[in-house]
């Protein structure tokens, strides 16, 4: 099985459990996340991949960050368990340097958005 099979699986299983542990329908995951219930059911039956954007859009609607929805939660579990979890406590070392770039991420974000805004500001009182 190829590897983009296989990550298709573990996406549609993370989206149906991550869903169904909110317990809101399809229909309502659909509308929460901007995209059409047919591509939806397309995404959680393994028939389509999905972009950045929608795979952000899904993860926000699931109150879940976008790389938990790649993560292989039976693999980790398993390697876990017989590791005596040194696996599971890499696993956590890598979601929690995640954690770290994307708060950076967000925080350059924001600092550059403001200065933007603030060079805006300063374009138009000039005028």
């Amino acid at each position: 099985m190829s590897d983009s099979i296989d990550l298709r699986k573990i996406l549609s299983k993370n989206i149906r459990t991550a869903r169904e542990d909110l317990r809101i329908t399809q229909v309502r995951l659909a509308e929460y996340a901007g995209i059409s219930l047919p591509y939806l059911l397309d995404i959680e039956h393994c028939k389509t991949w999905v972009s950045d954007k929608t795979l952000t859009n899904i993860a926000k609607a699931l109150n879940v960050e976008a790389y938990e929805l790649l993560v292989n939660r039976e693999l980790s579990n398993d390697k876990s368990a017989q590791t005596g979890g040194g696996e599971a406590d890499r696993l956590q070392e890598i979601i929690a340097l995640f954690e770290i770039k994307q708060k950076n991420l967000k925080q350059s974000t924001d600092d550059i958005m403001s200065d933007l805004l603030s060079r805006i500001i300063m374009l138009y009182k000039d005028r």
